[in-house]
């Protein structure tokens, strides 16, 4: 595969790797201001890191469930590395054989427990996102009516997945004096389904809901090591 394709996310990791390797190499004595700062930068960057694996590695799971030729593999691992985080965008768009977008949520828990509300949230907003619907924000610039939407979530969480998914859909009732952004986010939650495997949606046609799935961390160990071997 092109290794210009993995770009981005090598150069993440390579940034991290060489802070680390330098600081090996000191004593603690040598250590500087300077230095912890940027060890401060580096790490703001672990998550980014971490996310842009879980996508990658859901963008070659996928190729592999829809059976891509490799010039379609590449021009989706191409489109994921293109696309920034926090942007406005999903982190995959598919649109032939078939319509799919996907949104990557690489989320630890709080305590080793469970989530907290803005991690909740912040996977709420990919849903309302994902149905283009929110009234009073900024909307996606193309309908997804006719896309099966998915959330992909980082499996770290072993024997409390199922505990976690039941936190992110529980539902709860509204107010009336409720502001508007927590009412969209618990309107949205009846749209919220659990997907066993990511292999089903090779042969989903259900767009109205929204379906929360997961990608392993062997998964992600194992783009992990293509990444390194590619570049």
């Amino acid at each position: 595969m092109n290794k210009e394709v993995y770009r981005r996310s090598y150069e993440l990791i390579s940034e991290y790797s060489r802070f680390t390797d330098s600081i090996r190499k000191r004593s603690k004595s040598q250590i500087t201001i300077k230095e912890l700062f940027d060890l401060k930068s580096v790490l703001s960057n672990v998550h980014n890191i971490l996310t842009s694996i879980a996508t990658l590695a859901t963008a070659n799971k996928i190729s592999e469930i829809l059976s891509f030729n490799e010039e379609q593999k590449l021009n989706l691992i191409s489109s994921v590395e293109e696309t920034k985080a926090n942007t406005n965008g999903f982190d995959i768009k598919i649109d032939d054989p078939n319509k799919i977008l996907v949104e990557v949520k690489c989320n630890m828990l709080l305590h080793d427990k469970k989530l907290g509300q803005q991690q909740i949230n912040s996977i709420l907003n990919d849903a309302i996102k994902l149905r283009n619907e929110p009234p009073k924000r900024r909307k996606i610039d193309f309908k997804t009516d006719d896309y099966i939407k998915v959330i992909v979530l980082v499996d770290s969480y072993h024997d409390k997945l199922d505990a976690v998914i039941k936190q992110i859909t529980k539902e709860v009732k509204c107010k009336e004096n409720t502001r508007e952004t927590r009412k969209e986010r618990m309107e949205i939650k009846p749209y919220i389904k659990p997907l066993s495997s990511l292999a089903k949606i090779k042969n989903m046609q259900d767009t109205a809901y929204i379906y929360l799935t997961t990608i392993s961390t062997e998964d992600m160990e194992n783009e992990l090591q293509r990444l390194i071997s590619n570049t």
